[in-house]
Formats: structure tokens, sequence, C-alpha cells
């Protein structure tokens, strides 16, 4: 009955509670006669579309180069960072069983002395290093690079990239440089070189970069552009790099250097495993390895396995292939016809349980 007729029906002088009743809504149906709807079974529901894996750990470093001399370049095997003079500065003014700082506090540099003003001065420059004054200590050695000492002379250079890569950043330690008007290159480099051993790869490259400014031949330009290149920092020393070693005459520690810094920022090591006649398998190795995602698609693992596969039987490829197509199958629909080629691949190659039981199982038409 509507609410109309509801109306009409009072008006004619029926019962208002009649009418009102009349008008209610029906009550909602119970639940319990509801009719569940059916939940989906494990087999229905989509699969996911990606994967992930754990990548193998292998070692690939007999392989990929390594340029610590380049990065150490033009420090010698046995130099290393040392806050203490490169000339042997105590044995022209100590008594025995005395050092330079036993010096610095009798002192020494104070005297006048007949026939030792720069070896005065050296002892100076190191007595205000020793009390954190970098500056005083750079003024005092700056001048001494043209010191008719010869062996002094070369010390300072490495005296001054000592005291001025532990005093400070690069920033600071170049400003320092500017001021005292050291325009030799060898220091810039030599305290390039000590940054990167004091595992400061940020200051290395800025001091580097700054060497980069200063004239060179051929050769020692492209070590810098290496490396700076692997330290990173910015895209412009692999640049220069790469021209410097493709332009039509190119000098052949620059080409050497180029293919090395390809390998090292990838993604492949052809050139390089070429220049040093490594199998080439092993590029296949490297790429597989470096290119491994956090999650992917079948066809992603597909072909990563792939890669790894075709190095075999380079030592880690089948850990790699292993993890990379067990991804792929975790995800790749039924019988995927390319997996299976991989996976039939894998298992002409090593044994492993899980492929081949997926092979028989879609060659007896069982999926």
């Amino acid at each position: 009955m509507s609410c109309s007729t509801c109306m009409a029906m009072a008006r004619l002088g029926g019962v208002v509670v009649a009418v009102v009743a009349a008008c209610r809504s029906a009550p909602p149906e119970r639940l319990d006669s509801l009719t569940p709807m059916p939940r989906p079974s494990p087999d229905d529901r989509p699969a996911p579309s990606v994967s992930s894996a754990p990548r193998p750990t292998i070692d690939l470093s007999n392989y990929l180069p390594d340029f610590h001399d380049e990065l150490r370049w033009p420090l010698s095997p046995m130099t290393h960072p040392q806050f203490a003079p490169a000339f042997d500065v105590g044995t022209v003014f100590a008594q025995p069983g005395h050092g330079w700082t036993d010096l610095c506090e009798r002192r020494v540099y104070a005297r006048m002395i007949p026939g030792r003003h720069d070896e005065l001065v050296y002892l100076r420059g190191w007595c205000y290093a020793l009390e954190g004054n970098a500056s005083a200590a750079a003024a005092e050695l700056a001048d001494l690079r043209s010191s008719q000492i010869a062996s002094l002379a070369v010390a300072v250079k490495i005296d001054l990239a000592n005291i001025l890569a532990t005093a400070g950043s690069a920033e600071r330690a170049a400003a320092l440089l500017a001021r005292f008007r050291v325009d030799d290159v060898e220091v810039y480099d030599v305290l390039a070189s000590i940054y990167f051993e004091l595992d400061r790869p940020s200051d290395a490259a800025v001091i580097n970069n700054r060497a980069l400014s200063f004239d060179s031949d051929e050769r020692t330009r492209c070590v810098r552009l290496a490396r700076g290149a692997v330290f990173g920092t910015d895209a412009e020393p692999f640049e220069d790099l790469t021209l410097q070693a493709t332009h039509p005459l190119p000098d052949a520690t620059c080409v050497a250097l180029y293919h090395a810094v390809s390998c090292h920022i990838g993604p492949s090591c052809v050139t390089y495993f070429k220049d040093r006649a490594i199998d080439l398998k092993v590029d296949s190795l490297v790429r597989a390895y470096r290119s491994w995602p956090r999650v992917g698609t079948y066809s992603t693992w597909t072909a990563i396995g792939d890669l790894a596969l075709k190095a075999l039987p380079t030592p880690g490829a089948d850990a790699i292939a292993k993890s990379a197509l067990g991804a792929a199958l975790d995800v790749a629909p039924p019988c995927e016809p390319g997996l299976l080629q991989s996976l039939s691949w894998a298992v002409s190659s090593f044994a492993w349980p899980r492929f081949s039981a997926e092979l028989a199982r879609c060659r007896g038409g069982r999926r």
C-alpha cells in the first residue's frame, strides 16, 4: 500500500495507528537469509606479475679494473700520508736521541745559523703545523719549492699536501694554495692522492679538478681524468676522457684508461677484457650481476638468467642463473616458451631439480 493511499484512508476517517503502520517501510531482510559470495580459491587468484630474489654473492675482483695505482698517483708504493717532515730536518740540527718536535720545543727555528736558512724556514713551517696553524705553515713552506737543496724542494711538495689535508677540507686547502701562490700542479696531484688515502674521495675529487685546470701532456691529463671519473662526483671527467681516447691519434695510455673506466662504470667490460685477454664470457656474467633488480618481471629475470648461462663455466655463473631463472619461474605464465627454452639450456649445463620438474610437467601436458 502506498503512502498516498494511506493518506486518503486517513481523510476517510481510518484509524490513525493503522495509517501510520501501513505507511512504514518493510523490515530489512535478515542477514542469515542472504546467500554468501563464494571466496576465490588459491588457484583462481591472479598470479603476481613481479618477483624478487637474492643476488648470489660472487667475487668479480679478479676480472674488474683496479684503480689503486691511478688514485694514489703520483705517490710511490712506499709513500703514505704522515704528519711529519718528508725532509729529515731532525738530523740537521738535533742531538742524538732528539727529533724535530724537540727542535720546535727548543725554538731552534728562531736561531741565526749561517748556511742553514732554508732548513730553518722549513723547520719553522713544520713547527707552525705542529701548533695547528696550517696557514702560517703554508706561508713558510711555499717559497721553499725553489730551494737549492734538491731533496728539500721535493719534500716540500709532499709536506704542503700532508699539512693541508690534515688541516681541513679541500676548499680550505685550495684557498690557502691560491693565497700563497702555489701554482705547482704536483702539489695538487699529491694532495688529491693523500685525500684518497685518507678515505675522503669528495675532497680528492675537488683537488683533482683543480689539477685538471693546469696544462699537461696528454697522458698525464688522462690519468687525472680517469681518477676524476672513478671518484664519480660528476660526469665531465669521463666525457673528456672519452674525447681524449677516441680522437684520430689517441695516446695508448688514454685508450687503456678509457676502456678501464668504461668497465668500472658499466654495464659492459668488453673492450677492457679484450685489452687484458680475459674471456669475453666473463662480460656476460658481469652484466648479469650488475643488472640485478630489486624486483623484476619474468622476462627480466629470464634475460638475466640467459646472460649468466652464456657465461658458463665461469665461476659464479651457475649461481646467478639458478637464482634468476627461479625468480622468473615464480611469476611466468604456465609453460611460457621462452622460459622453457632457458630452463632446458640450464638443465643441460647443471643439475637443478626444480627446473627439470617444470620441463617434465610442461612436456607431459600436465600444466
